[in-house]
């Protein structure tokens, strides 16, 4: 393995299902990049089921590998793919662990990306920066414990995508997200 894996194969070595794994922890020990790539999803990865535990309101930012994989382990998700700039209509069960938002992203080179949170009242929430973009489908993953999501009213609730460079910010997309709660 010559030039560094791919980002799947990063999550693929991770997630315990690269066929060449021998080659790839080769690679890792004359690479200074990779190293870095797998500890990230690994932090990521370590992240997911305490923030679940925990159930707090903190999104989560995974790739689409490891969404798969937490379904596959039982954990419940309900799925949003807007496009760019579009009003979602959104809810949660009462048996949904995570409400994840598949939101596009395009940097470009030299740019990281990163999300934004605004609440109901239109205050920030939070930002986290340099979020993963899985480049086989171009878009950040996030995942939101929906426990912090059920006792909200009808609101509004704004993510904005933003890729930082050189140049500065600018956005790459934004989505309102109106949140119906579910009839218990």
């Amino acid at each position: 393995m010559n030039t560094c894996p791919s980002f799947d194969q990063v999550v693929d070595y991770w997630l315990g299902e690269l066929a060449d794994a021998d080659a790839f922890e080769d690679h890792l020990f004359g690479c200074d990049d990779c190293p870095r790539r797998l500890a990230r999803l690994a932090a990521i990865g370590a992240a997911v089921p305490d923030a679940i535990r925990r159930r707090g309101g903190v999104a989560l930012a995974l790739t689409g590998q490891m969404a798969a994989r937490l379904e596959r382990e039982g954990v419940v998700m309900r799925h949003y793919r807007p496009e760019r700039n579009q009003d979602v209509a959104c809810t949660v069960a009462l048996e949904d662990d995570l409400s994840v938002s598949w939101l596009l992203a395009d940097p470009r080179p030299g740019e990281r990306v990163d999300y934004v949170a605004y609440g109901p009242d239109g205050a920030l929430r939070g930002r986290i920066q340099d979020v993963p973009v899985d480049p086989t489908i171009g878009r950040i993953v996030l995942a939101i414990p929906s426990e912090s999501l059920r006792s909200l009213p009808a609101c509004e609730l704004r993510h904005v995508v933003m890729a930082v460079g050189p140049a500065g910010e600018r956005p790459l997309g934004e989505y309102i997200f109106r949140h119906t709660p579910m009839p218990r």
